[in-house]
């Protein structure tokens, strides 16, 4: 028995170990398995004269010893399909020269290799060992793409690879004409959007804005990057809530040490917003991203006008500055909301979003670069349409001075497009932007001395740049229908809400900042377009308000019932109220009767101080004597919300002065009657007698 147990113990273990080494075999290769080399592009110049050096900045990770970079160089691309083309590697066009070296023998400053590229200019005499770029005939400039490629130059083996260009201009004579930049305005949106309902007391009480004003946080490196715009014309889209929040993070007092350094960088942040605001343009926009077409199909038309009123107003005491409200971002637009921004905030400009217009042949053979007119049923109005390729390729995951390389050199490119006129697009940035700031840096720098490009408001290129035309007549472009027509509220929730909140400002005054932030947060209630956003947390966020008003309204309370009694025909009813809050309260009362009169008024506003209780007395006169009801209400001064309601008994034994008149009279009557009846009953028995 013991010999059996313990072979069977025995062949357990060493199946135990031998499903163990199983198992963590291909755990133990995977982690023993070497790492695939890589190349990344840390930087490069945005563009050269021709006959300079180009130098690139690059990171490689993991590579054996024995490896190489090679940069190929390709011929200039000559439309932006062809250079659209280039951007995976493929359709590269006609090799015009390369240059490599070992990954090891490469300069090294910090983490870069520097591989470097000698460009000659065609016009001066050859040198075998710089690369010759043929710009076309009678042009200024070129984009050449450069595949750099990791490789084992023993086997060819491409380990890894990318494509990035070189912008080369021509040295200009002393009498040349320079051409005309590419106007490009850049839209910074600045928006940060709660992912769960804030503290009805407080904007700034939700985690996520915290952690967007910390140190790398997304507010934080937008702040950072505005730092650095110097003289680069912007355009700045900041949401009023943002701004709003912002502020109300700063505010005094502050008494936690976390507490106080959040709200320090929410200073630092709103201080660069503040100053890149002074010297770029702000366009307004709604007090939070709204879905236009879906809140005017839903019936919330007043609801639009009020978050676009205020988001307005907010951004201008936020930022102690002006903004544009006659030219609008791109958002979801319709002829209702196009007739709404028109009349209600006079913007007659609009950014457009390529997916929010029908497909139409162009006005030209070149990328749209002008303004054109919108068509619609409700009027014509300015447009532009985004760039979705710069935008795309800005926006598009990867190593940040390649995208940053790529796109400047989109841009060169639709610059060539006709280098004599004057032209315009916008790249636009996502609502809830997290700024990469080597990309971002990249950029500035491009723009900032780019001999084919240049920084522009979006108001310039309206202002600036001849709009589009097709047979001497205006260019016209048709939105598309809007496939989301939803709303978060409806009607009925938003008007309750916004009920509640002017009660309560009737109540306790509508200045109050508890007020004030009541109605932030309806607003709030209407955000659409951002994750965090939608029906669930708006119907969370007015559950919040309601919780809010009855905080306050559930604290004022009276007697349900009583009995009171009447001695005379003139006497008071005293009704008794208390305030259980910590505030000043204003309260209406109410009493109906059809057996009462109030000879000063059965309405009126009391004032109720914090934590008494109040006793207030109503003049009655009463009609009739006997037993009836008083039915009492009490709501705020407005009669917004009903705070109670209550049925007094009043017993009155007073007889009233016709009651008494008739009385007399028929005490009168009687006693007349009955001497009457008297005398003559006593004549009847004597004429009897005798």
């Amino acid at each position: 028995m013991t010999s059996f147990r313990t072979r069977f113990l025995g062949s357990g273990l060493i199946g135990l170990l031998t499903l163990a080494a199983v198992v963590a075999g291909p755990t133990a290769r995977a982690t023993s398995a070497p790492a695939t080399p890589s190349v990344e592009l840390t930087g490069q110049p945005a563009w050269t004269t021709l006959g300079d050096d180009v130098t690139f900045r690059l990171r490689v990770r993991n590579a054996p010893p024995g490896l190489e970079v090679r940069a190929t160089v390709y011929s200039a691309v000559l439309s932006r399909i062809a250079f659209e083309r280039t951007l995976d590697g493929e359709r590269l066009g006609s090799r015009i020269g390369s240059r490599s070296g070992v990954v090891d023998a490469l300069p090294l400053v910090g983490t870069s290799h520097l591989l470097t590229i000698g460009t000659q200019d065609p016009r001066g005499p050859s040198d075998p060992q710089r690369i010759r770029l043929n710009v076309s005939d009678g042009g200024s400039a070129g984009v050449f793409p450069v595949e750099i490629e990791l490789r084992d130059p023993t086997s060819s083996k491409v380990f890894d690879h990318f494509v990035t260009d070189i912008v080369a201009v021509r040295k200009r004579t002393a009498d040349e004409v320079p051409s005309e930049p590419l106007q490009v305005a850049w839209l910074w949106h600045v928006t940060t959007t709660p992912t769960a309902p804030v503290s009805p007391t407080s904007l700034a009480a939700d985690p996520s804005l915290a952690s967007a004003v910390a140190v790398n946080g997304r507010l934080d490196r937008i702040a950072r990057a505005l730092g650095e715009v110097g003289d680069v014309a912007i355009t700045l889209v900041p949401s009023p809530a943002t701004v709003d929040a912002l502020d109300d993070l700063a505010k005094p007092p502050v008494a936690v040490d976390a507490a106080k350094a959040t709200a320090a960088r929410a200073v630092s942040v709103l201080a660069a917003l503040r100053t890149a605001s002074a010297s770029s343009l702000v366009l307004a926009s709604a007090y939070t991203p709204v879905n236009g077409p879906g809140l005017l199909s839903a019936g919330l038309g007043e609801a639009f006008d009020t978050t676009t009123a205020t988001g307005r107003s907010a951004l201008e005491s936020g930022l102690n500055g002006v903004v544009d409200h006659t030219t609008a971002a791109p958002q979801p637009l319709d002829d209702a909301t196009l007739t709404r921004l028109r009349d209600q905030d006079g913007t007659t400009r609009f950014i457009v979003a390529p997916g929010d217009l029908t497909s139409a042949s162009g006005a030209d053979q070149y990328t749209p670069a002008r303004p054109f007119q919108l068509q619609t049923p409700v009027g014509t109005f300015d447009a532009l349409e985004v760039n979705a390729l710069t935008t795309d390729l800005l926006r598009k995951r990867g190593a940040d001075a390649l995208r940053a390389q790529q796109t400047l050199s989109a841009l060169s490119v639709i610059a060539l497009e006709q280098p004599n006129r004057t032209r315009g697009v916008v790249i636009d940035t996502p609502l809830l932007w997290d700024a990469p700031p080597a990309r971002v840096e990249a950029m500035l720098a491009g723009l900032r001395d780019h001999p084919l490009l240049q920084g522009a408001a979006v108001t310039d290129l309206f202002g600036s740049v001849q709009p589009a035309t097709t047979g001497r007549k205006p260019y016209t472009r048709n939105l598309a229908p809007v496939s989301d027509r939803t709303a978060p509220v409806t009607p009925r929730q938003f008007r309750n809400a916004q009920r509640e909140i002017d009660g309560l400002g009737s109540m306790i005054g509508a200045h109050e900042p508890l007020v004030g932030q009541l109605r932030y947060q309806l607003l709030l209630s209407l955000a659409g377009r951002t994750p965090g956003t939608g029906p669930k947390i708006a119907r969370e966020r007015l559950d919040s308000i309601h919780q809010a008003v009855a905080a306050i309204a559930g604290k004022v309370t009276a007697p349900a019932s009583r009995t009171v009694t009447l001695t005379s025909r003139r006497a008071n009813i005293p009704l008794s109220v208390e305030n259980s809050t910590q505030r000043t309260v204003r309260v209406r009362v109410s009493l109906v009767s059809q057996k009462l009169t109030f000879p000063q008024g059965s309405d009126r506003v009391v004032v109720l101080p914090p934590g008494k209780n109040k006793t207030e007395s109503f003049d009655v006169s009463a009609r009739a004597s006997g037993t009836f009801p008083v039915l009492i209400t009490w709501s705020s001064p407005d009669r917004g919300i009903d705070l109670q309601r209550a049925r007094y008994t009043v017993r009155s034994s007073v007889v009233s002065g016709v009651g008494l008149i008739l009385t007399i009279g028929a005490v009168v009557f009687l006693a007349g009657w009955w001497l009457t009846h008297w005398r003559r009953s006593r004549r009847a028995r004597a004429a009897i007698s005798t």
